[in-house]
């Protein structure tokens, strides 16, 4: 990984993670330093390009792990899950879901603002009450 790109870096494997969520519901794999005091589109767009890079491996070593997806995309595609924003508190920009082992995880990244960091984040969905 360049240096220089994360403000901090939990470079996690599937198994990894997987254990790290039945302790905490949500993990931060990577994040990027911030924008803030910068306007430097080059820095803005390094950071972006190393972060959608690290998503992407990231989605296809899990995959390896978790099998197919059961979905992938945004807030505004159909079958994203309802209860994500409200159960995190984050708009994710992309989302990839998977079921393993009775279970629903997901992969997300997100930037809340332009001054904000990149986030790659991985999480256990909360099983729904019947």
């Amino acid at each position: 990984m360049p240096n220089g790109h994360y403000e901090s870096l939990n470079d996690l494997d599937a198994n990894q993670a997987l254990e790290a969520v039945k302790k905490n519901a949500n993990i931060d794999l990577a994040v990027s330093k911030d924008f803030t005091n910068r306007s430097d589109e080059k820095f803005y767009d390094e950071r972006q390009k190393e972060l959608t890079g690290y998503f992407d491996r990231k989605e296809q070593e899990f995959t390896e792990v978790l099998g197919q997806p059961v979905f992938k995309g945004g807030p505004n595609d159909s079958g994203f899950p309802k209860d994500y924003v409200e159960t995190f508190y984050v708009y994710p920009d992309y989302l990839v879901m998977w079921t393993y082992a009775g279970d629903q995880y997901v992969l997300s990244i997100s930037q809340e603002d332009r001054e904000f960091p990149f986030v790659v984040g991985f999480a256990k969905m909360p099983k729904k009450s019947k």
